[in-house]
C-alpha cells in the first residue's frame, strides 16, 4: 500500500515499475495505491499499458483510510525527499511492515531502520528486493513495526496537545 500525493518526487512511477518486476515471481500480491495529484492521468495509463489493472488499484483520497491500513500487509513510501512523513505513522499506528526510502523523515520516524526498511534509493530493482525482503521475513519486519507503534506514541494528537498547551501556559505565565 502507497499513500501519498500522485507527483513525480513521490516515486509513483517507480513503485508501479517495481512492482511489475515484484508480480513476476509473486503474482498474488495486489498494490493499492491511495491518493490524488497531478500525474493520476499518466499512473493510470502506465498501469493500464502494463497490464496490471487488476493487481494495481488508484483510490482517490479518502479522508479516513483506516480500512486500507487495515487490509494491507505492507506500507511503502519511495519517495526522492520526504520530510516528516505522517503516513508512515499512519502505517505503524495500524503495526504494518514500512518500507521507505532513506530520507530525513522516514529515516526519524523509523529509528534509522530499527522500525522498518529504510532503501538507499527507490530505484524499481530497490523496491523490488525491499518488497522481497519484507515479504520472506514477514514476522520479523512485523515485529520491528510493532516496536514502532509503541514508540509513535509520542506524536499523538494528545500527548503533542498537551505539550504544546504546557508550552502555552508558560509563555503566558512569563508575560
Amino acid at each position: 500500500m502507497y499513500v501519498g500525493r500522485l507527483s513525480v518526487e513521490k516515486g509513483v512511477y517507480e513503485l508501479i515499475e517495481a512492482f511489475t518486476l515484484f508480480q513476476k515471481n509473486y503474482p498474488n500480491f495486489s498494490l493499492q495505491i491511495v491518493g490524488d495529484g497531478n500525474q493520476k492521468k499518466k499512473l493510470v495509463n502506465l498501469i493500464r499499458n502494463k497490464k496490471l489493472s487488476s493487481k494495481i488499484k488508484l483510490i482517490d483520497w479518502k479522508n479516513d483510510l483506516s480500512q486500507f491500513y487495515k487490509n494491507s500487509s505492507i506500507f511503502i513510501l519511495p519517495s526522492y525527499f520526504e520530510g516528516f512523513g505522517n503516513v508512515l505513522i499512519e502505517a505503524l499506528n495500524f503495526c504494518l511492515p514500512c518500507i521507505a526510502t532513506k530520507n530525513d523523515g522516514p529515516n526519524q520516524i523509523l529509528k534509522h531502520g530499527k522500525y522498518g526498511l529504510l532503501i538507499k534509493d527507490n530505484k524499481p530493482a530497490s523496491i523490488n528486493m525491499s518488497f522481497i525482503k519484507v515479504i520472506e521475513n514477514y514476522e520479523f519486519y512485523k515485529s520491528k513495526s510493532i516496536a514502532g507503534f509503541k514508540d509513535i506514541k509520542k506524536y499523538h494528537i494528545n500527548f503533542i496537545g498537551d505539550q504544546y498547551l504546557k508550552k502555552i501556559k508558560s509563555v503566558l505565565r512569563n508575560k
